[in-house]
């Protein structure tokens, strides 16, 4: 877990998902094989199936819970609040949230720039934390003010360790911690080798399984 505050502390569910807590709030991003809980507000980044889990969603759903989602999940889950793009920006529960953009730079893009999937930026009582989706060290990255940045890193259809800490030292969150490597075959030397190149503070969390 990682404690950034009395009001907030987010604990890393593997791959990446996120859950965070803040004041009375229980947030979840991208939740996939969590043991149970609820939730007040679930932010989907894209629609693959280890990010946009049916299962998972409404395991933590409640009558009030607030779900968002990319446009193109309404294929697969019809019961999203908030549809969302890249760019925007709203309140809920009086947490102000901007979508940024996630998508691969080339090739054969697993995550296509057309798809317009996100990651999130939420501001938690002043407190910045960057949930960058499944992405590259896509050029957009570089004007980011966040305070926490959570990155994926694993090279499989995301940016690598060493592209992850390339960006994050461009735009320099005061912690970085990376995610979406635990599925990986090289797994924690990943996770070790971003710490390594980047230049800031960077917190490598273990997977609660227990969430």
């Amino acid at each position: 877990m990682l404690i950034i505050n009395d009001s907030v502390n987010i604990s890393w569910l593997g791959l990446s998902s996120l859950r965070i807590n803040f004041r009375d709030k229980q947030i979840y991003i991208d939740p996939y094989k969590v043991s149970g809980g609820s939730a007040d507000l679930i932010l989907i980044t894209h629609s693959h199936l280890r990010h946009l889990s049916v299962e998972d969603i409404k395991k933590l759903k409640k009558g009030n819970t607030i779900v968002c989602v990319p446009g193109d999940a309404g294929e697969i889950y019809d019961g999203g609040n908030i549809v969302v793009k890249p760019g925007v920006s709203f309140n809920l529960y009086s947490i102000p949230i901007q979508t940024t953009p996630a998508y691969n730079l080339s090739g054969k893009p697993y995550h296509p720039k057309s798809k317009k999937w996100v990651g999130y930026i939420l501001d938690l009582d002043g407190t910045k934390i960057y949930h960058a989706g499944d992405t590259d060290d896509i050029p957009e990255m570089k004007k980011l003010k966040v305070d926490v940045a959570f990155l994926p890193i694993s090279g499989r259809s995301v940016m690598t360790a060493k592209k992850a800490a390339e960006i994050a030292n461009k735009f320099k969150p005061p912690i970085a911690v990376p995610i979406h490597w635990d599925n990986s075959p090289n797994s924690l030397q990943d996770a070790s080798l971003f710490k390594k190149n980047y230049k800031g503070e960077s917190k490598i969390l273990k997977p609660d399984l227990s969430l």
